[in-house]
């Protein structure tokens, strides 16, 4: 299609009462959405990241409890009879 006849049915189209975004406003808004977009996967991976540390010091922590009660049962339990105290 011709530039002029492209004209032609954009001022046909806007005299009909159909509305169409122009160029310009159709990148802005292409543009906007990626901006978006980005946005949105940006905070799902900080989410993300956020809820990995909070499963790793939860992990830390009970790892250090196990220990701490390990250390507690054995400190408690006598040595078996015949052993040399190791």
């Amino acid at each position: 299609m011709s530039y002029q006849r492209g004209r032609l049915l954009v001022a046909a189209l806007g005299f009909a009462g159909f509305r169409m975004l122009s160029y310009d406003r159709a990148l802005w808004a292409l543009e906007e959405r990626r901006v978006e977009m980005m946005l949105a996967g940006f905070v799902i991976l900080i989410c993300g990241l956020a809820a990995l540390a909070y499963l790793v010091m939860r992990r830390m922590k009970v790892d250090e409890e196990r220990d701490k009660h390990e250390r507690r049962i054995m400190r408690d339990i006598p040595p078996p009879p015949g052993s040399f105290g190791v």
